[in-house]
């Protein structure tokens, strides 16, 4: 997914929009998943990004991550991720001057139904 999205012209203003829509349809896929038992009983779905706000967007509940040497190492392997995949770096993801921050996100398995599982009813995921 991220090679051929590098492959586009990054300066599009509708890749981010587009990444969206692709992580809603994973989200609703990953909803049918659950609903049909394919991983058990689940609690929540927990991640660590810098593109939080987005994530608050889709329903997940952002918290702060301590201050500590793992938070920052692991901004430092994200951004490095990002400047690769995107050209411009992590300033394709900056809506303000201030720089991106590592937080945590979690969506509950109630919440992650409610939201996304009847969404992939009758929709085609690609």
């Amino acid at each position: 997914w991220f090679i051929n999205r590098r492959k586009r012209e990054l300066t599009k203003p509708g890749l981010i929009w587009d990444a969206i829509r692709c992580f809603e349809q994973d989200l609703s896929l990953l909803s049918e998943q659950i609903a049909c038992g394919m991983f058990g009983k689940i609690a929540a779905l927990h991640g660590t990004t810098l593109l939080h706000r987005f994530a608050k967007r889709q329903g997940f509940q952002v918290e702060e991550i301590p201050d500590t040497l793992w938070k920052k190492l692991t901004e430092f392997y994200i951004t490095g991720l990002m400047q690769y995949y995107y050209l411009r770096g992590s300033n394709v993801f900056r809506t303000s001057n201030k720089p991106l921050k590592l937080k945590s996100v979690w969506l509950s398995e109630a919440s992650l139904m409610r939201i996304y599982g009847n969404k992939s009813a009758g929709s085609p995921v690609s």
